[in-house]
């Protein structure tokens, strides 16, 4: 009777023992899966990360590229007012001179016609 109780409680112990063993591969397989999960998203983020990087260091090199092509434009706007200006100093030294040539040639005629005046 000992024998059969001691029996029964090893079967017992022993159907426990089996239920926890498939517990335990339960929440293993659990576990892997949500690592696996995991794994997945975490790989997806750095995708993510390093195709925003890539993006960036592109919008970086585009800037650098559009501001040099800035400057170059600014530089050459700057030698062109220059040269405007230039032009337009030579042009009021120009007009200048006319203006002081016409003023002695009108002097000129208006002493010649006094001259004429005072003889006549």
């Amino acid at each position: 009777e000992e024998v059969r109780g001691l029996r029964g409680n090893l079967d017992k112990s022993t159907a426990e023992i089996a239920a926890l063993q498939a517990e335990k591969a339960s929440a293993i397989e659990e576990l892997e899966g949500e690592k696996a999960s995991a794994v997945e998203s975490l790989e997806k983020m750095l995708r993510e990360a390093q195709e925003y990087s890539s993006h960036m260091e592109q919008e970086h090199t585009d800037g650098q590229g559009l501001t040099s092509e800035l400057v170059d434009q600014g530089k050459k706007l700057e030698e062109r007012v220059v040269a405007l200006l230039d032009e337009l100093e030579v042009e009021k030294a120009a007009r200048g001179t006319d203006a002081e040539e016409f003023a002695a040639l009108r002097r000129g005629v208006r002493e010649t016609a006094e001259s004429h005046v005072a003889k006549g």
